[in-house]
């Protein structure tokens, strides 16, 4: 998770923290979930449910830890998911130029949260 803290070294654009920004509130929506940042850090799962999560290929491109956490809501239940997350702060992290991300891709972001929000929404238990 990238946040600026008192002894951390993150550095972004201002253009890409809002844009950051506005994927993770989107992809909050989606999954019903709070989490501060999707799309980095290490994302650490139990053995016998990371092979549940893997045993299909994902229906998304560049946005697959959504769609990972999708999975587990599907797999464990809307609320317990996201008790089994666990965001550990970045020490340090900068942004790059030469990023393989490009402007498209942010336009294929909210037709990639869509795909992942209707494909795990019928299979998604409540407990």
């Amino acid at each position: 998770m990238r946040i600026q803290r008192p002894g951390a070294d993150i550095s972004r654009r201002l253009s890409r923290y809002y844009l950051g920004k506005l994927f993770a509130v989107m992809a909050n929506l989606v999954l019903g979930m709070r989490i501060r940042d999707t799309q980095c850090g290490a994302k650490l799962i139990d053995h016998a449910l990371a092979r549940q999560l893997f045993e299909t290929p994902f229906l998304t491109s560049w946005i697959f830890d959504v769609e990972l956490f999708a999975r587990i809501e599907t797999l464990v239940g809307a609320g317990r998911a996201a008790g089994m997350v666990r965001e550990v702060p970045l020490e340090s992290w900068r942004d790059m130029h030469g990023s393989k991300l490009q402007p498209h891709n942010f336009l294929l972001a909210p037709f990639e949260l869509l795909t992942i929000f209707f494909a795990h929404r019928k299979g998604r238990r409540k407990k």
